[in-house]
């Protein structure tokens, strides 16, 4: 499969009451695009000007971005044969687009309607780069320009910004940059086990397939203490992390969950671990960490009655059974210390009707 990483530049009406504006709010003036391979490598370009008829004119917002005249768009062809020649350019081979933003799309079918060009088929499958790239950079509820993301991955900067195949190809360079996405899972339980492995999808299956056709693998990484060093020396709050779980299950040996769990929070407080987070939210992570710690011993209980009971549906019996009485004491817990019950609810994965029936019991 290729990729057409495709940006559009537009113009619009000089003021809102002209007639068109609500039908066709922006006339494309120019398409610019890059084909990558299926391996993301860039292979081809398109880059053709419109010369727009609904607006003629080029507005001073558009003339100021692109640099644009109303002189040079006269010299750009007419939109569907404009756009003929493009998805033909696409159509070699198979071909998803990608875009900075969900607009550009947008934009070219309302102009393809204007014309009364066939739509794309629905619904249109595209990737926004700009989401993918601020979710993996913890920014998803801001997106970024796409000179800040170009900065950001140190691309050098050899066109100007806010022409259509320029601002195409450092689209396709920050794609080139996206980390490829990996499926990784926290381990911290009890049982002995390395430092990491693998597992895949396929090893579930009931028949063995050599070249699965639906697939995941999944890394887990081993966060007890003394495993992964090299991450957990990069990672305070992992390490501090592990140094708490280890302290609980250190002071269960000698007294009850509760105490121990107390016991644990008390001492990572004045050693310094997870110290401020501790303080803040001492009263939760109690009582989280006791719900949480009572439902792995309910699974072991449930898994070694099953074991010797030999019958399928204990599972299901015993740990709804369990997680339910536990699930109540801690509402209670959270309750008493002011947290909200949509919070709650949250923690628990509950529903507010049902945890307001176990509170008012």
């Amino acid at each position: 499969m290729n990729y057409i990483v495709l940006d559009l530049e537009w113009n619009q009406a000089a003021n809102k009451k002209n007639r068109y504006a609500k039908i066709l709010p922006f006339e494309i003036i120019e398409i610019g695009a890059v084909k990558l391979n299926d391996g993301f490598q860039i292979i081809d370009t398109f880059q053709e000007v419109i010369r727009p008829v609904v607006y003629p004119k080029i507005h001073h917002i558009s003339r100021e971005v692109t640099g644009f005249t109303s002189a040079d768009l006269q010299q750009g062809g007419h939109f569907p044969e404009v756009l003929k020649r493009f998805l033909t350019w696409c159509s070699s081979s198979e071909y998803r687009f990608c875009t900075w933003g969900p607009l550009d799309l947008t934009e070219l079918q309302r102009n393809m309607n204007y014309y009364k060009i066939p739509l794309f088929p629905s619904p249109l499958f595209f990737y926004d780069i700009q989401e993918v790239f601020s979710i993996i950079n913890g920014a998803n509820t801001n997106r970024r320009s796409l000179e800040y993301a170009v900065e950001f991955y140190e691309i050098e900067k050899k066109k100007d910004f806010h022409r259509a195949l320029s601002d195409a190809y450092y689209t396709a360079l920050v794609l080139q940059k996206i980390p490829a996405p990996n499926f990784i899972v926290f381990y911290n339980g009890t049982e002995k086990k390395e430092d990491r492995w693998e597992n895949a999808l396929s090893d579930a299956y009931e028949t063995p397939d050599k070249e699965p056709r639906l697939e995941l693998k999944v890394l887990t990484l081993n966060m007890n203490e003394g495993h992964n060093k090299e991450l957990m020396e990069q990672c305070q709050t992992l390490r501090e992390y592990a140094k708490y779980v280890a302290l609980v299950r250190k002071y269960k040996k000698e007294m009850k969950l509760d105490a121990a769990v107390k016991c644990a929070v008390d001492e990572c407080i004045q050693s310094g671990i997870l110290a401020e987070f501790l303080k803040k939210n001492r009263a939760e992570v109690i009582a989280v960490s006791i719900f949480e710690y009572d439902k792995e011993e309910e699974e072991k209980k449930l898994r070694k009655a099953e074991y010797e009971a030999g019958y399928d549906d204990g599972k299901k019996l015993g740990i709804t059974e369990g997680e339910i009485r536990k699930a109540k004491e801690t509402a209670i817990e959270l309750t008493k210390v002011g947290m909200a019950k949509s919070q709650i609810a949250a923690i628990l994965k509950v529903n507010e009707n049902m945890l307001r029936q176990w509170l008012e019991k």
